[in-house]
């Protein structure tokens, strides 16, 4: 530790002051040379104090502490640990690096420590400097003496070569995670664009399925509206004209769904369109007109399990003189494609729900069969083959009609 050649008070208390006053009175400096201790005689005793160091090291680097305004030693203030000193360990304010009190420290004139060290005759003398480069090469220090010398320095730079090592460690593991987020962010947001691009497909998929289910329905209509103008011709003119009925008007709806898998993991993904509809199909040419619903990762009871399968009444031109509540059987199939195993289920309407009753709106609420075939016995059959299934309703069906080639 220095400090500046000004006398402390009596009455100072610092931990420092005791070493001030012993300082001063000695022209011998005590310092450190890569931990082996020297004894150096200053040329100029006057300039005693602006050189020495109360903790007896060779000085190197010179900090100020602004508040008690002492010279420090880099070696006696500071740990090894701390590369660069930010706080006086007494006070804990911020020190700063006292250049211009190092310049006059290693300027002064000195001899080689050496001759009162070790009672040597080394010639030598220079600058306070160049004592720490002569006495690498000094002949009068004492090969025992030089041995410690070296083993030190060899201690020293593994010190700082493990010191590198760290930093370096830190320094790559940091980088390492950097790239490692930057890359992550890259596929995240490319999976972002890529299942955004894919939910936007799949919407105008399902817009045209439905624009090309509402052509379907409304050419059904126009072929009904054909055949009954065609039957009142026939009726004027004493002809009878036979026609077979129009496909989906003879209770029977024959419903292909494509792309499946697809369907079902939008479906499974809650992305809003967690269910199909079928075209609208009429019991018969003037008979009620209704329409299949199917969620495809299951409904209620057999969310997440099953294929569930409803029956929806829908609003007809013909309900104004049909038979209500809807009391007929429905029989919904699902085709195994190999004509062997096919699954059937039934059930006959209840006359007290509202769901088979005239509809006052668009449509009835749907009712059916929440558990109407486990997913998993979708591929035990040939109910699933390349990706498209067949489903079948049939509205108070004839078992002969039930058991004919589809």
């Amino acid at each position: 530790m220095l400090v500046k050649p000004t006398q402390p008070s009596p009455t100072d208390t610092s931990p420092l002051s005791s070493k001030v006053v012993s300082a001063a009175a000695s022209n011998k400096v005590f310092f450190f040379h890569h931990t082996i201790e020297f004894a150096m005689v200053l040329e100029n005793k006057n300039e005693a104090t602006k050189v020495l160091c109360n903790g007896q090291h060779l000085i190197t680097e010179i900090w100020q502490c602004p508040q008690h305004e002492l010279l420090m030693c880099r070696k006696c203030c500071f740990p090894p640990e701390v590369i660069i000193p930010t706080t006086c360990p007494d006070h804990k304010v911020q020190v700063f690096h006292d250049k211009l009190a190092g310049r006059l420290i290693f300027t002064q004139q000195v001899r080689c420590p050496t001759k009162d060290t070790f009672n040597a005759a080394c010639p030598w003398s220079g600058q306070y400097s160049q004592v720490t480069s002569h006495l690498d090469d000094c002949t009068f220090v004492p090969s025992a003496a030089r041995v410690a010398m070296q083993n030190a320095m060899l201690k020293a730079a593994d010190r700082r070569a493990v010191q590198k090592y760290e930093e370096l460690k830190k320094e790559t593991a940091h980088q390492i995670s950097q790239v490692k987020k930057e890359s992550d962010d890259k596929v995240n947001a490319m999976e972002r664009l890529l299942n955004q691009r894919n939910h936007t497909l799949m919407e105008k998929n399902d817009e045209l399925e439905t624009r090309l289910n509402n052509l379907a329905a409304q050419l059904a209509e126009l072929r009904v509206t054909t055949t009954a103008s065609a039957v009142v011709h026939a009726a004027s003119s004493s002809t009878v004209i036979a026609e077979e009925p129009p496909r989906f008007y003879d209770g029977t709806l024959l419903w292909k769904i494509t792309n499946w898998s697809i369907k079902y993991q939008r479906a499974k993904s809650n992305l809003n369109h967690h269910f199909l509809e079928s075209p609208p199909f009429y019991t018969s040419k003037d008979g009620y007109k209704m329409r299949m619903r199917l969620y495809p990762n299951g409904d209620r009871e057999g969310k997440g399990t099953h294929v569930s399968v409803y029956l929806q009444i829908m609003k007809g031109e013909f309900d104004a003189i049909l038979p209500w509540p809807f009391r007929r059987k429905i029989t919904v199939m699902l085709l195994d494609q190999s004509n062997e195993v096919h699954h059937i289920d039934a059930f006959r309407p209840n006359s007290l729900s509202n769901s088979f009753h005239r509809p006052e709106q668009e449509c009835n609420r749907a009712i059916g069969m929440p558990m109407f075939i486990p997913q998993e016995y979708l591929n035990r059959y040939a109910y699933l083959r390349d990706d498209t299934m067949f489903f079948k309703a049939v509205v108070n069906p004839d078992y002969s009609t039930l058991l004919a080639p589809i």
